[in-house]
């Protein structure tokens, strides 16, 4: 897993503030530099931004940017997740996902809601009229992504992005990679008794790490 806040002042002169999280997918020969050079990209290409446009705008092209700096890279020795929240100083905010890390609203009131859905064959399939779980479990795809930043075999206009815009979260938003929400069933619980955005962390950066 791989990790970024960064706070920067683009060339169209906005400020702009960027959280991202990006997990390497297990089984990928280089996920660990997939994550970095995602994360690496996403940050230099906001730096460059020189029209101003909404920030929903702004994360899926920095996710596209991603997904094609990484196919180029590495060829499809290396894919990631992607979750990112991005906010200008105008005020505007969004997030946008690809993969099964994800995005949560979090507020004292409302408590944890995830808000993202996961790119996965399990989600996939339950677009389709049927019962798919004797073929999910047959073929060992339960959990399995159908989608990653830097694949091979498609075109960067092929990467499905999911974006968020300010009203699903309205108070404060969550980014966790499946090191955390799969850490312990009790996460959600975990994280609903908390005081504060503060505690929010803290709860599940220890929830993560005391499951290994």
């Amino acid at each position: 897993d791989r990790l970024a806040i960064a706070r920067v002042r683009a060339t169209n002169d906005e400020i702009y503030t960027l959280a991202v999280v990006c997990d390497g997918v297990g089984g990928s020969e280089s996920g660990d530099q997939a994550a970095t050079l995602a994360i690496t990209s996403m940050i230099a290409e906001l730096c460059t931004q020189r029209i101003r446009v909404s920030v929903e705008t702004i994360a899926q092209h920095l996710l596209r940017t991603a997904d094609s700096q990484v196919r180029s890279a590495l060829n499809g020795r290396g894919t990631t997740t992607a979750s990112l929240f991005i906010a200008a100083s105008t005020g505007q905010c969004a997030a946008a996902n690809v993969g099964d890390s994800r995005v949560y609203s979090w507020s004292p009131e409302r408590q944890l809601q995830q808000v993202s859905v996961d790119d996965t064959v399990e989600n996939e399939l339950k677009l389709i009229p049927g019962d798919h779980e004797a073929l999910l479990n047959a073929r060992g795809l339960k959990g399995r992504l159908s989608q990653a930043i830097g694949e091979e075999g498609r075109s960067v206009e092929d990467l499905r992005i999911h974006v968020f815009s300010r009203k699903d979260f309205p108070v404060g938003v969550l980014l966790g990679s499946d090191g955390l929400w799969k850490a312990s069933r009790d996460f959600e619980t975990v994280v609903t008794n908390s005081a504060n955005a503060n505690d929010v962390v803290r709860r599940t950066v220890a929830l993560a790490n005391w499951n290994g």
